[in-house]
């Protein structure tokens, strides 16, 4: 569930300084950060199992994955009691309760063993409303984006093994050779007002009503995502009964040829030629084309997004009763 967590705090009267000087695991391996100029402290650097840690005298940092706190890699799944476990560790060495520090980044993550290659499933996602899609090629990783630098969402859906193998990291055992697509959801800054809640602290994250909303949040973002559709053959030929059918379907067999952002290209295409005086007109036209491709019966979401579909069902299912 939970992969990379930030904490930021810069209106503590605590002296953080005199915290972490106290933990002599923390002095070992810190780094003491000064001014060029004026040889003033700065801050202590270091980090803790993976887990980079900045402290400066009244502001504090922290950020990385909260699995590999406890695990050699960010595909486990913790439960409340392993969070817990893991803000622990983290408040053991520093000698600070990270438990009432602010969450300022969560990200929940899932890991499925498909049937097929992941780039497959890549090209099954397309428009997101209101979400700008970003697909590398270099690295075969989809994103949608909302929001600026400091205060944003991202989806992200790429290749776990591929990654790995990148990085020259070892991968699971369990789990080695299979076709593993990773889909992360990633909030940034403000969660309070993101979450519609007073605030969201460390403790928060061992919260089981807190979870379980992040979880459906997870797999909601995921299901608002529009599939890549094609057309049931024999169905859509025992509805064409005029000529207008007969262009239906027409309309949707080419469709169903194209790749899932085939609305999008054309929609950016119309929008640097200026085609529409208003805004408003791009969204007719996509709204008339769905219209046209939900045609009942004619088409339905391509095998590739129904397994990713269940996938994303099962996981949360999982993740429920493991919270519970």
């Amino acid at each position: 569930m939970f992969d990379t967590i930030s904490f930021y705090s810069n209106q503590s009267t605590e002296d953080y300084f005199e915290c972490v000087g106290s933990s002599e695991k923390f002095m070992q391996d810190a780094h003491l950060i000064t001014s060029i100029g004026t040889g003033e402290m700065l801050y202590y650097e270091c980090y803790i199992r993976n887990f980079y840690v900045r402290v400066g005298r009244n502001w504090i940092y922290l950020s990385d994955s909260l699995p590999r706190l406890l695990y050699p890699d960010n595909t486990h799944v913790l439960t409340l009691q392993e969070v817990k476990k893991s803000l622990d560790v983290l408040s053991d060495f520093l000698h600070i309760d990270v438990e009432e520090l602010p969450v300022t980044r969560i990200d929940i993550a899932g890991t499925f063993s498909m049937d097929k290659p992941v780039g497959k499933y890549l090209d099954c996602l397309g428009h997101l409303s209101r979400w700008k899609r970003v697909l590398t090629t270099e690295n075969e990783t989809l994103y949608y984006r909302q929001g600026n630098k400091k205060y944003r969402r991202e989806l992200c859906f790429y290749d776990k093994n591929k990654q790995w193998m990148e990085a020259e990291s070892l991968m699971p055992t369990e789990i080695r050779g299979a076709n593993l697509l990773r889909y992360e959801a990633r909030w940034l800054g403000k969660l309070h007002k993101r979450f519609n809640v007073p605030e969201v602290k460390g403790k928060h994250l061992y919260d089981e009503q807190f979870c379980q909303m992040l979880v459906q949040e997870w797999a909601n973002l995921y299901y608002s995502i529009e599939k890549k559709t094609v057309i049931s053959e024999d169905e859509a030929l025992q509805q064409v009964k005029t000529v207008d059918d007969a262009i239906t379907y027409t309309f949707a067999k080419a469709l169903h040829s194209a790749p899932a952002t085939i609305v999008d290209d054309v929609i950016q295409a119309l929008k640097a030629n200026n085609t529409f005086k208003y805004a408003q007109d791009y969204s007719r036209y996509r709204k008339n084309i769905k219209q046209v491709t939900n045609v009942s019966g004619m088409m339905h979401e391509a095998e590739p997004a129904q397994e990713l579909d269940e996938k994303v069902k099962a996981v949360v299912d999982g993740l429920t009763h493991k919270l519970s």
